[in-house]
């Protein structure tokens, strides 16, 4: 009925409201009971959720891994204990939770991994055989389930008119011109009608920088609108529905799948983020980090490589999460910016894990062994740091030396 225009008012607002996911908040006695209710078994799940894992052995230590769901394989696994670490390599795509409780006795056969030997350590096949599935329905599923709940609690907020996605006006050059066209026109008919003086001249100085500052608002938007953030693969993928996180969902518009963000608190519809016609994504919403890395997340599930336009702001988003994420980006422009954010990522996480572990009697040999050989490197980078500044100094040395030698002889000659 909504789509064919026939629907009465009632029917579209409630619609639109379904498809926006706006919270209701119940007025009647009977509505609250329910949103109590369900705002009770959220929470519950939630609870239930948290300790979903069974108590650890004494003297064990857990560890967890993000791995393929179809593809449990792998020569020697890294586990890390830091399970929300895991978890965030496990969100959006085919990843599954994984953890493993490894026996006191067994501690020795971990291995610290070279990049980060604190929090990720190797795990033989024949250990990592023992590991078991964390239950799929996770605490991020459940939140915000269980904050619409709540919120549909609140006090009601001052409605306002909900207005049809066909009927929104995107600010665009052409409004925002014509805008400024009808603004200098009645600035200019109200200064015809002031007597000449004082009030008339601050009103036109006034005019003037309104006017100016609303034809660099336009060029800006003209040049947003010349650069929209966009990315292309080498070839066309059908368009199919993929789910990119909590944050986002999708509907298919004819050949078009579009992506909606939503609000972390309360799930709310916050605008349109990206579209996917299958040669290329429109990043509709480039100038948000979320939106731009779950585009970006789309993309590398269809393609190995992708390359991007936009503007520079929006490039330097892409760059920033390629170096954190390992997405493939074949601008050759980029190159160098994503290899500088990897270094700059590289000496930030060196700068985390060289953290010493502190010693601790109630330490298993294992974990003692392990910061013996922490302190080691870290006494052996301190070593190497030392030559490389005392090797600088010495070459600085040298070349001092080199000039006042040069200017001797120039004044010898002279």
């Amino acid at each position: 009925m909504v789509e064919r225009g026939i629907a009465p008012e009632s029917v579209r607002l409630r619609v639109e409201r379904v498809k926006t996911r706006e919270i209701h908040r119940p007025m009647r006695e009977e509505g609250s009971r329910r949103a109590t209710d369900a705002a009770s078994e959220w929470k519950s799940l939630a609870a239930r959720q948290a300790v979903a894992l069974p108590p650890l052995a004494a003297g064990a230590m857990r560890l967890y891994r993000a791995e393929p769901a179809n593809d449990g394989s792998h020569r020697a696994p890294l586990f890390s204990f830091d399970r929300a670490l895991a978890e965030a390599a496990a969100k959006g795509g085919a990843s599954r939770l994984v953890y493993l409780d490894v026996p006191a006795e067994r501690i020795s056969e971990l291995r610290p991994s070279r990049e980060q030997p604190a929090k990720v350590f190797v795990v033989p096949p024949a250990l990592s055989a023992l590991r078991k599935p964390v239950d799929p329905v996770e605490e991020a599923t459940v939140l915000p389930f269980q904050r619409r709940a709540e919120a549909a609690l609140t006090t009601r907020a001052p409605e306002r008119p909900i207005v049809p996605k066909e009927d929104r006006v995107m600010r665009t050059t052409e409004t925002m011109e014509a805008a400024r066209r009808n603004m200098a026109d009645v600035m200019t008919r109200l200064g015809d009608h002031l007597p000449e003086g004082s009030v008339k001249d601050d009103l036109m100085r006034r005019s003037r920088d309104i006017l100016a500052r609303a034809e660099a608002a336009t060029k800006e938007q003209a040049r947003l609108e010349r650069h929209p953030g966009q990315i292309e693969g080498d070839r066309f993928v059908e368009p199919e529905p993929r789910n990119v996180g909590a944050l986002f969902t999708n509907e298919k518009k004819g050949a078009e799948i579009h992506d909606n963000r939503h609000d972390r608190e309360t799930g709310a519809f916050q605008t349109l983020a990206f579209i996917d016609n299958g040669k290329k994504l429109d990043v509709r919403e480039w100038s948000n980090r979320e939106s731009v890395n779950a585009a970006l997340q789309l993309a590398s599930h269809k393609r190995e490589t992708m390359s991007v336009s936009g503007s520079d702001e929006y490039k330097e988003t892409v760059a920033r999460l390629a170096a954190e994420n390992g997405y493939k980006i074949t601008n050759p422009e980029l190159q160098d910016r994503i290899r500088e954010l990897r270094a700059e990522m590289e000496v930030r996480r060196a700068t985390v894990t060289a953290r010493e572990i502190p010693p601790d009697s109630a330490q298993s040999e294992a974990i003692q062994a392990l910061r013996f050989e922490q302190r080691r490197v870290l006494d052996q980078a301190s070593r190497d740091e030392q030559r490389r500044i005392d090797a600088e100094n010495a070459e600085r040395f040298r070349q001092e030396e080199h000039r006042k030698d040069r200017n001797e002889t120039e004044g010898e000659s002279t």
